[in-house]
């Protein structure tokens, strides 16, 4: 036994300088992997310095264009800010300018409103005294004597117990007058008594389109599109008859005669192609969706 520890004893001690050989080699390459390590670090570090200084630099960069950039805006709105103050005195003088002269019309246009105004005034006044004048003339007793039968002709007019005669033409402007100053039963009465004693006057045809007139005011449609037709068919050759019959297709449409309508403003197309009431014509049927390209055959009157 004792031999048998003596045997383990030589070879422990043979085996020793190997394992202190295999630590020594472990202990050099632990130090190799660290000092690798480290390098590896240092190229890292080294990496990251670098980019961070590129990012810096573009950073720097970064912030410089957009020092110039605020820069030029801010000259940029200095300029515009200068423009639109020259801008603004440019334009003012002549505004102003022209507000006063505005100004300056709006007053014209007041004094001469008050002026027709005071003529109005005046005229009612001359015909209140024309009707008082008029009064007293036919209160007057007629004379006891026919005139000679070879004296002048009597005037053509409407004449009743000792009253003068009416020229046709004051009979019209009074009635006319009434018309425009909105009175338009006394312009209907007018009229009518116009065309009762005057009917082949030059200006019947008005005297009959201004009672059509009438009654498209009063949205009275059936009666206004009658008076066109009197118009029509009375003086078919007077300056009135296109207008008649243009305005006779615009009355069937506001009373709801499509059909009739179309029918009109086409043959206001065709019958008269040139004139402004055929352009007119156009644009209405336009408006209502109407083709006009195929005029309608002319229909007698």
């Amino acid at each position: 036994m004792k031999r048998n520890a003596t045997l383990a004893l030589i070879l422990l001690a043979a085996g020793w300088p190997a394992r202190a050989q295999s630590q020594k080699e472990m202990t050099q390459a632990l130090q190799r992997d660290v000092a690798a390590l480290a390098d590896e670090v240092k190229r890292m570090k080294a990496s990251q310095d670098e980019r961070l200084s590129v990012a810096n630099e573009t950073l720097r960069n970064t912030l410089d264009i957009v020092t110039r950039i605020n820069e030029k805006m801010a000259a940029m709105q200095t300029t515009n800010a200068e423009k639109l103050g020259d801008i603004t005195r440019t334009v003012s003088g002549p505004t102003q300018i022209l507000s006063q002269k505005v100004d300056g019309m709006s007053d014209q246009f007041t004094n001469l409103s008050n002026t027709v105004a005071e003529l109005n005034s005046r005229l009612g006044k001359i015909d209140a005294k024309l009707e008082d004048v008029k009064k007293m003339l036919q209160t007057m007793p007629a004379p006891s004597s026919a005139p000679p039968s070879g004296g002048p002709p009597q005037a053509a007019g409407i004449t009743g117990g000792g009253a003068p005669p009416v020229s046709g033409e004051k009979l019209f402007d009074d009635a006319n007058r009434d018309m425009q100053a909105g009175n338009t039963d006394l312009a209907m009465q007018g009229f009518n008594e116009y065309l009762k004693n005057f009917p082949d006057a030059i200006r019947a045809s008005d005297a009959q389109f201004n009672i059509a007139e009438i009654y498209v005011r009063k949205e009275s449609w059936d009666d206004a599109i009658r008076s066109y037709d009197a118009v029509i068919n009375n003086y078919p050759n007077s300056s009135r008859a296109p207008d008649a019959h243009y305005m006779r297709g615009l009355t069937l449409v506001k009373s709801g005669r499509r059909s009739e309508a179309t029918k009109e403003l086409r043959y206001v197309v065709d019958k008269y192609p040139s004139t402004e009431f055929a352009k007119k014509a156009r644009e209405v049927l336009k408006a209502m969706g109407v083709p006009v390209s195929q005029a309608p055959s002319k229909k007698k009157r």
